[in-house]
């Protein structure tokens, strides 16, 4: 995944933020594309698309997943996701700034309690773990033994009349979190991506 936004933290320093799926309802979803806006300014802040897409991920896209085991031919395929600010031009993820150059590589942990993610800088050292803990339409994302984040399909709270206008979710992501540090970076980037690999 490539996080292709100049000047990220301008945008990564809010704590809520609400995702809207472009996709049409009646129409085959071959790529992911969807919006990303401040939830309290209803300001449109970031464009996320998925601009190359190989056809076996197009046929795994339009096979989609079942129902009610949520697993299909599109549960782990590749895909690259591509945010950039509005109106501007199963392996590990990775996560690239602007300029191409690898952040982190995110890797699943196994033989472990719940859903573990560990985020590695380009050389293989450990930056941060993620534990995911789930409810029907809330997960919270920990890291070092404290909730740092959520994710919702269902946001009731501030702004909740705007998040009505037809938003998938809602990344929310704790106040305490320090401004422009790689920790709330990293939760953005992980609020883009989680339904596509994590759920």
């Amino acid at each position: 995944m490539h996080l292709a936004v100049d000047q990220i933290d301008e945008v990564t320093d809010r704590d809520l933020f609400f995702v809207k799926d472009l996709a049409k309802r009646n129409e085959p979803q071959f790529s992911d594309k969807f919006d990303i806006y401040d939830a309290r300014t209803k300001e449109l802040l970031v464009e996320c698309r998925e601009p190359d897409v190989s056809s076996w991920t197009k046929i795994s896209r339009l096979w989609g997943k079942r129902p009610v085991s949520n697993i299909g031919l599109d549960t782990m395929p590749p895909f690259n996701y591509v945010a950039s600010k509005a109106n501007v031009g199963g392996a590990p993820i990775q996560f690239f700034d602007s300029k191409d150059d690898l952040l982190c590589k995110m890797e699943i942990v196994i033989l472990c309690m719940g859903r573990k993610y560990a985020f590695k800088g380009p050389d293989g050292e450990l930056l941060l773990m993620f534990q995911m803990k789930s409810g029907l339409t809330r997960t919270s994302i920990w890291s070092n033994g404290r909730a740092v984040g959520t994710l919702a399909t269902n946001w009731n709270g501030e702004c909740e009349s705007f998040f009505k206008e037809r938003f998938k979710y809602a990344i929310s992501i704790e106040p305490d979190v320090p401004k422009t540090t790689l920790l709330r970076n990293i939760l953005f980037a992980v609020g883009l991506c989680y339904y596509r690999v994590m759920d």
